[in-house]
């Protein structure tokens, strides 16, 4: 019966809407833009989303109004009407699907509490960026800079091979032959491409700042150092025309990008084994320090215990030494004094009196 509840089915609608709507964004972005990378980093992206919700799901409020679910339903219905007539050159609508629809859904889930999904809208805003827009801004800022960077690398990577390159500016000789760095060549959307993925993954893990800076520098030096490297291979090859082709359209690309999310995928592991040794030395050493604390702890009440055992061993001692006194005041009496008066002096009367006296006032004061 818990299922049937009107929270626990409001609940599961959500959960399929959401669903729905992220299966009919990778759809679009398979038919309308066609670009594998992008589909592989919405992917991430979704599924980076979807952790993050299903992580705090018990301490979300699912509370909303009527206004605000007939608002998320009417923008949900447009989003929806606007996909079944969509155009083939309408890339830029798949690009906002993902704000438009979370919008929609966070209207019919919570209302305008949108503040406990801030974390899931830095990944919305991160996902929905342009390459474009991207690519075009690093090129005006530091597009030259990264052009020349990677040909005095790639010409460096050839003298050590064994080549003798020239390197002039953005330009590389290499046997009378020369080629030029193009921004293409630069490795920029592949950077771009690894830094959204850095993103994702300093969000969703508990990371230091040191090994979340660690994480974007090696991201952005592998990027470059395996663009010099493929524009070393296109020098070695630039009179081969069909070999240079190869590397230098998007199958040779598509190797170098492979090979970059495989040492993007390692560095990310062994960041994330480096942070689970310090988080376990860190358990250890509180460890240590606990079981130090109570050995402290175990001593100090051995010692008291010790003591007050030797104290109370003290005390009975005291009072079977009162008690055989008192035996012996009680043994001796009078009668016994005046049967053996005989035998017996003044002194010693005298003497076993006051022994009495002092026993009897001695228990008194042990009592």
């Amino acid at each position: 019966m818990r299922f049937m509840r009107p929270a626990w089915t409001r609940r599961y609608l959500l959960v399929w809407l959401g669903v729905g709507l992220i299966f009919l964004h990778l759809v679009l972005i398979w038919k309308v833009i066609g670009e594998t990378d992008q589909l592989v980093i919405s992917l991430v992206f979704w599924s980076a989303i979807v952790t993050s919700l299903w992580q705090r799901h018990d301490r979300l409020k699912l509370k909303s109004g009527m206004g605000t679910i007939l608002l998320g339903g009417s923008l949900l219905g447009l989003l929806l009407f606007k996909c079944l007539s969509l155009f083939q050159c309408e890339s830029d609508f798949v690009r906002i699907f993902p704000i438009w629809a979370v919008l929609s859904l966070g209207l019919i889930a919570s209302g305008w509490k949108f503040h406990q999904y801030a974390r899931e809208g830095l990944l919305v805003a991160t996902l929905i960026i342009p390459p474009g827009v991207i690519f075009r801004l690093v090129d005006v800022s530091i597009g030259d800079l990264i052009r020349l960077v990677i040909a005095k690398l790639a010409s460096l990577f050839l003298y050590y091979a064994g080549y003798n390159s020239v390197q002039i500016g953005v330009k590389i000789s290499l046997n009378n032959n020369i080629i030029e760095v193009g921004y293409p060549c630069t490795g920029i959307p592949m950077m771009v491409l690894l830094i959204q993925l850095t993103i994702v993954f300093n969000l969703m893990t508990q990371f230091s700042k040191i090994h979340k800076i660690l994480l974007l520098g090696f991201t952005v030096v592998m990027s470059v150092i395996l663009s010099s490297v493929r524009v070393m291979i296109m020098a070695l090859v630039v009179k081969d025309q069909a070999a240079f082709d190869y590397w230098h359209g998007a199958q040779g690309a598509q190797i170098f990008s492979t090979i970059a999310f495989i040492l993007f995928a390692l560095a990310c592991r062994w960041l994330l084994s480096r942070s689970s040794a310090e988080a376990n030395d860190e358990d250890g050493l509180e460890d240590d320090y606990e079981e130090a604390h109570e050995e402290e702890y175990e001593d100090d009440y051995e010692e008291e215990y010790e003591e007050d055992y030797e104290n109370e061993l003290d005390g009975e001692r005291c009072t079977s030494q009162h008690l055989s006194l008192t035996n012996t005041q009680d043994i001796i009496t009078m009668q016994d004094v005046v049967v053996a008066g005989e035998s017996w002096t003044n002194s010693a009367i005298e003497e076993v009196a006051m022994k009495s006296q002092i026993c009897a006032q001695s228990q008194s004061n042990h009592s």
